[in-house]
């Protein structure tokens, strides 16, 4: 479950520096004496004078957390559910736009819908450093927080669709989830887009979702309650469902299965 932690004074200065070096190799940290805070579902901490921080740490608990998010990582790139995603429980979509927050923290479900329409499939992108920026500026990030000319934009994806359950319709936003959607990163699809327009087999795949269904994990917190109301959902991660209906409409329709060999011993 991601969690925001806040830097404070030299813990900011010193190890945060070395933190925002170390940052792509995602690094294990240990914290001590951090301050816990709960607003609107998410759990955040922050760092007090008596706080401690230490990078990757020589312990046992520090190789385990690092076995498993390198296995995590490895299923993510196969395209395989996550565990967080295996665990969380499933509930109708009605039940995610409408579902209030009875505990102070945010909670995890998951949700199975059909893809009805795909509204920015000419474009499922967005350029950004650390916030969405206009892609038509080419070097100066428009994050009012970072305010700062950079070499190159990194492009991200941005899917808008529209799926429907029964009678129940919905609006979900993908961001890095897109990424098990279509296939391939954000900038190759962007590149084969550009190069072959519909003919690239990344966008023939992205199109060809449209009537599939998928089930969705979805983060339930008070500060998304309202946007859930009005239907609009975002997700944290979705997974095709194999559809595996049996068309009976045809009497002379027979059902094969696979023989097995059965051994029989005599007496």
């Amino acid at each position: 479950m991601p969690m925001r932690t806040t830097l404070f004074g030299d813990l900011a200065t010193n190890e945060g520096s070395i933190l925002k070096a170390e940052i792509k190799y995602k690094p294990v940290i240990a914290l001590s004496d951090f301050k816990i805070s709960i607003y609107q579902g998410d759990t955040s901490i922050s760092s007090q004078i008596i706080s401690t921080l230490c990078i990757n740490p020589k312990i046992e608990l520090a190789s385990e957390l690092r076995e498993w998010f390198q296995l995590e990582e490895s299923a993510k790139a196969k395209g395989s559910p996550s565990t967080l995603f295996k665990n969380a429980k499933e509930i109708h979509i009605s039940d995610i736009m409408h579902k209030s927050q009875n505990s102070i923290q945010a909670q995890y479900c998951t949700f199975k819908a059909k893809i009805t329409t795909i509204l920015n499939r000419l474009e499922p992108w967005f350029y950004a450093c650390n916030k969405k920026v206009d892609k038509d500026v080419s070097k100066e990030c428009l994050n009012n927080k970072c305010r700062r000319i950079i070499d190159d934009l990194v492009p991200r994806y941005l899917v808008k669709i529209l799926v429907k359950n029964g009678t129940d319709n919905a609006r979900v936003t993908l961001f890095d989830a897109a990424e098990i959607f279509i296939g391939c990163k954000a900038k190759t699809f962007i590149t084969e887009k550009k190069e072959k327009n519909n003919q690239s087999p990344y966008f023939q795949k992205f199109v060809l979702n449209i009537g599939k269904t998928f089930k969705f994990l979805v983060k339930l917190g008070e500060k998304t309650k309202d946007e859930r109301g009005e239907g609009n959902i975002i997700a944290q991660e979705i997974q095709l469902q194999l559809d595996i209906t049996i068309d009976v409409d045809n009497e002379d329709a027979t059902l094969e299965l696979p023989r097995k060999k059965i051994k029989v011993e005599k007496d």
